[in-house]
């Protein structure tokens, strides 16, 4: 769908029009909240086969919310015994630049690409989610507890900050 999307804005208007009916085709975008609860979920199991899932998965990201919840997960399975598993290493070289750019910010390596991702999202275990809760004593609210969620991430883009 990103593809797609991107390619909505080209000049032909061929290559538009076949855009717009594949995007009518495949229906609507799916529900951000769950791909990346799904996303989280992966990190925090850590299958066998999370790294080739997920970089598989990128290209398909609807957006770049997404897009960045694949790259903390790839950070968090991509390790072991200290060493960039192999299919992220393979992943760097990749035809596909969404591939290519969580593979590079994954693995915390820069690159001359357009489409890498600047900021890529820490995953920090134990952090707790976002949450809303009350407590009652005697059948009377005694306390109510609103936490959000507090995104790190080791750098940001410039374009997120205000030029003087």
């Amino acid at each position: 769908m990103p593809a797609l999307t991107r390619a909505l804005t080209e000049s032909d208007p061929e290559i538009v029009g076949r855009a717009k009916e594949c995007l009518e085709k495949i229906g609507p975008a799916k529900d951000v909240a769950v791909l990346s609860a799904v996303v989280r979920l992966i990190a925090y199991r850590k299958p066998a086969d999370a790294v080739a899932t997920l970089v598989a998965f990128a290209p398909s990201a609807p957006n770049e919310a997404v897009l960045q919840e694949v790259t903390g997960a790839l950070v968090v399975v991509g390790m072991r015994n200290g060493k960039p598993d192999p299919l992220l290493e393979k992943a760097v070289q990749d035809k596909d630049p969404e591939r290519r750019a969580v593979a590079l910010a994954a693995l915390n390596r820069k690159s001359n690409d357009k489409k890498a991702l600047p900021e890529t999202r820490l995953a920090l275990p134990g952090l707790k989610w976002p949450m809303k809760e009350a407590w009652a004593i005697d059948d009377a609210k005694q306390v109510e507890l609103e936490v959000t969620e507090v995104q790190f991430f080791r750098s940001l883009a410039d374009s997120h900050f205000a030029k003087p």
